[in-house]
């Protein structure tokens, strides 16, 4: 079969299956236009900050610069993972269609091709979106106050050649994150079958963890005169070390839970957790993040003021806007990649759920489990990170004022209930499947 004959055959079977992918495709869809988005936000602030370095240099406006690059570093890793997540939805949904493209005598080359061209078309559908999405948010942006004044509109928008590296970028990484989603399966007319084991996690992540929070206790007090960039890039190291150890805890925590569950729900939900602790990380991971930047920025803008001259003074108080800015968007991208992956997780365990299913198990049941299968990480993740930013913060402890702890309690509360409701949105999807003959 000719590559474009295929091509042709595909997109026949996409629309005779619209139904049951509609949904899947409008979640890549949508966590395409967020990345890009997010993507496109931070990069205006630290556009926004070098144009004002630029035209109206200021003792301190190149710590602004370092502050905004921080912030868009910070979101680097949660806009990549999401839209890792949204390129493996877009491959793993198509298991039927490439079974039926080989019984059609299509080869693996001629499906793999198909595949990632799909994953890349709905992506560039996604980045374009994205960039409506960054151009309707640039009212709300230029009402904020930074250095005492608001942005423009000219430090806002990006260069025009800007936005096509962007929408090349998040297409490229659909296609990339696609085609290493198709190394782990193998494709035959008979079907599409897994064959990628989760490796083990080792305990030396754990190990890493303790040394580098031990040295930070350690040395922090001493960093306490350095400039305000070195810290900011001491918390995404630290952020990163968070990272590493998150998925050990995961696991560790899941089989604790699995031994003392009482109902069937947090039983499949901690065996699933367990089974993969990597992809329950990856779910609620940039929960973790938020709640960082939460408590760092909300400690530097808690600060007492009473010795500042004016410059740091703002500096204090952009701070704390940049960090409510940042942990808003980390929301949203926690929120929407926390639905995408739950969205995987049933695409990818249809047969298992029609199994159940017939075993007697109650959609209710499998619903239920699916909700905890998020939830049960969401509040290890919401303990694990507010343990390490306060030691973080613990050589500044005496600096900090009570209004830091209401500011995690805040992010807590207004991310986990927004995961959770974009979690409920994948309900049909679990119905879907068991009703499936």
């Amino acid at each position: 079969m000719n590559l474009l004959p295929a091509l042709h055959t595909a997109r026949r079977i996409e629309r005779a299956t619209d139904s049951s992918g509609r949904l899947p495709n409008t979640l890549a869809i949508v966590a395409f236009s967020v990345a890009t988005a997010a993507l496109l936000i931070a990069l205006a602030g630290v556009h926004a900050f070098q144009v004002r370095d630029a035209t109206q240099p200021t003792d301190v406006s190149y710590t602004y610069v370092g502050l905004a690059a921080c912030a868009a570093g910070l979101l680097a890793a949660p806009v990549l993972t999401l839209g890792g997540v949204a390129a493996r939805l877009t491959v793993g949904r198509r298991d039927h269609r490439l079974a039926t493209l080989r019984l059609a005598g299509a080869t693996r080359t001629q499906v793999v091709v198909i595949t990632l061209a799909e994953s890349g078309r709905l992506a560039l559908v996604g980045s374009l979106i994205g960039i409506v999405l960054y151009a309707v948010s640039l009212a709300p942006l230029s009402t904020l106050h930074f250095g005492g004044k608001p942005f423009s509109y000219g430090e806002l928008v990006v260069p025009l050649w800007w936005f096509p590296l962007v929408v090349l970028g998040v297409t490229l990484l659909a296609v990339g994150s696609g085609a290493i989603g198709l190394r782990r399966v193998a494709i035959s007319p008979l079907g599409v079958t897994a064959r990628h084991t989760p490796r083990g996690l080792s305990v030396v992540r754990l190990l890493v963890t303790a040394l580098v929070a031990v040295t930070w206790i350690a040395i922090g007090t001493a960093l306490q005169e350095a400039d305000i960039v070195v810290l900011m890039l001491i918390v995404a190291v630290m952020v990163a070390v968070a990272n590493v150890v998150g998925p050990f805890v995961l696991g560790l925590a899941g089989r604790v839970i699995a031994r003392t569950a009482r109902h069937a729900p947090t039983l499949l939900a901690a065996r699933r957790i367990v089974d993969d602790p990597k992809n329950a990380w990856r779910a609620v991971g940039s929960m973790g993040l938020a709640i960082t930047v939460a408590g760092v920025g909300g400690s530097m803008g808690s600060i007492d003021s009473s010795g500042m001259d004016r410059s740091q003074q703002l500096i204090a108080q952009d701070m704390r806007t940049g960090s409510l800015l940042t942990v808003g968007i980390i929301a949203v991208i926690a929120a929407t990649s926390t639905c995408v992956v739950q969205a995987a997780r049933v695409v990818d365990r249809r047969g298992e759920l029609r199994a159940l299913s017939r075993s007697g198990a109650q959609g209710q049941t499998l619903i239920a489990a699916a909700l905890r299968e998020t939830s049960l990480p969401l509040a290890i993740t919401v303990v694990l990170s507010t343990g390490f930013t306060m030691v973080m913060m613990a050589p500044f402890a005496r600096y900090l004022s009570p209004a830091t702890g209401a500011w995690i309690v805040v992010a807590v509360v207004a991310s986990v209930a927004l995961m959770l409701g974009t979690v409920r949105l994948t309900r049909p999807l679990i119905r879907q499947a068991v009703a499936e003959v």
